[in-house]
């Protein structure tokens, strides 16, 4: 029985005092460390982990550099032909959603080619996913516009490979969380300032700005950093990246080159973003009006009539780079009055 002059409400308190003041500490380190952690980790893009000798991809850890497997001088052939005929050199290279986007990758798996992406729905983590995966028989990698990908041939020889239509549907939300992602630009060399104009960020509330707006100091919904990948061929972060920050040195760029892979980074947000355009490419109303316009004149995808031939045979494949430009970026550069709006 506790009496009229007992201790124990004093020894509560105390003990009530002492909790919260041990509560507030550990509050104060966790978010000392998560912040600390979210600025060092945005100051390096993350790499593909070291491929081990076997071909079998190793199971990354996280973002962070990694070792540099044997990779040849320069990147080989071109690794397409526009007409789902692709080619990659022994070593790194590089492909985008928009080259292999809705194809069967099983000849790419036949062709022994691994695939690695950063941003694939299933991992939001940010964490590498590869295909074929290690132990599992099913695609686990679905290719999609704007996303960029690594891609890693083991042999001492070139590899060939030949998609065709037929692949998974690249239909779906995408999330975007915080963290790095590799993306792909598929439009003319840019500055700093008109790619951040041209990125349009979509939000789980539905809202929609531009990383321009987005950096500035009324909305800091996101802390947006670019680091541009200036050799394919090369996994090394002081040589294969620099970032774009609007002055040319020797870790910096002033633009990002035409149809190149780049890292972009984006800091956690209330409402997490859902939905991203890269570089000029026609929102979903303008491309549905472009598709319908192209319908109803009978053109085929170039905005010409079918059958007409095209060195390379593709209108959209760019020679020089071995790369298949943006079907909307290419109608609108064509057709700079719009038709499709009339």
């Amino acid at each position: 029985m506790i009496g009229k002059d007992s201790n124990y409400p004093k020894l509560f308190m105390f003990v009530a005092i002492v909790a919260l003041v041990g509560l507030g500490l550990v509050t104060g380190g966790v978010n000392y460390f998560l912040v600390s952690a979210e600025t060092q980790v945005s100051n390096t893009p993350p790499v593909p982990p070291d491929p081990q000798s076997e071909g079998v991809p190793a199971t990354p850890s996280g973002p962070g550099a990694a070792g540099t497997p044997a990779v040849p001088p320069t990147p080989g052939a071109p690794k397409s032909d526009g007409k789902g005929n692709f080619t990659f050199p022994s070593g790194w290279s590089m492909v985008s959603g928009l080259e292999i986007g809705g194809y069967d990758l099983k000849p790419f798996k036949d062709a022994g080619l691994i695939l690695y992406s950063f941003n694939d729905p299933a991992y939001p983590t940010r964490v590498w996913a590869t295909y074929p995966a290690e132990g599992e028989t099913n695609q686990t990698i679905i290719p999609r516009i704007p996303l960029g990908y690594y891609v890693y041939n083991h042999g001492a020889d070139p590899s060939k490979a030949t998609l065709t239509k037929g692949g998974a549907s690249s239909e779906g939300e995408l999330m975007f969380a915080r963290g790095w992602h590799l993306m792909y630009f598929p439009a003319a060399a840019a500055t700093k300032d008109s790619l951040f104009e041209d990125i349009k960020l979509t939000y789980s509330d539905s809202s929609t700005v531009s990383a321009q707006d987005a950096t500035s100091s009324t909305l800091h919904k996101a802390s947006i950093r670019v680091f541009v990948i200036v050799d394919e061929a090369n996994i090394t972060l002081g040589s294969a990246v620099k970032e774009l920050t609007g002055e040319d040195s020797t870790t910096t760029l002033s633009k990002i080159p035409a149809q190149s892979y780049f890292w972009l980074y984006l800091r956690r947000t209330k409402d997490r973003v859902v939905g991203l355009e890269v570089a000029g490419n026609a929102s979903t109303s303008e491309k549905d009006k472009i598709d319908a316009w192209l319908k109803a004149n009978n053109l085929n995808d170039c905005g010409d009539s079918p059958g007409t031939m095209y060195a390379g045979g593709n209108c959209l494949f760019d020679e020089s780079t071995g790369k298949l430009k943006d079907k909307y970026e290419y109608l609108i550069e064509k057709f700079p009055a719009k038709p499709w709006n009339d």
